[in-house]
């Protein structure tokens, strides 16, 4: 086994650091093309039926936790 310099060292990290970096890429744009590709298109009626209400509403389970809780 040989020494190994500190550039070689050096050189050793920012490659791995560099093919880490170039693997998360490749990995969100396969991501993000399938993504796109599996997405069907919308009917004329099916965004107006998804556009409802969405987001927190505080209803019968969620208050009685909130009493249970002593919030």
């Amino acid at each position: 086994m040989g020494k190994t310099s500190a550039t070689t060292r050096h050189s050793r990290r920012v490659f791995l650091k560099q093919m880490a970096v170039a693997g998360g890429a490749v990995g969100t744009a396969l991501t993000s093309r399938l993504a796109a590709a599996g997405a069907p298109e919308p009917g004329p009626g099916q965004a107006a039926a998804e556009a409802g209400p969405s987001g927190y509403r505080e209803t019968a389970h969620v208050r009685e936790y909130y009493s249970k809780a002593a919030f």
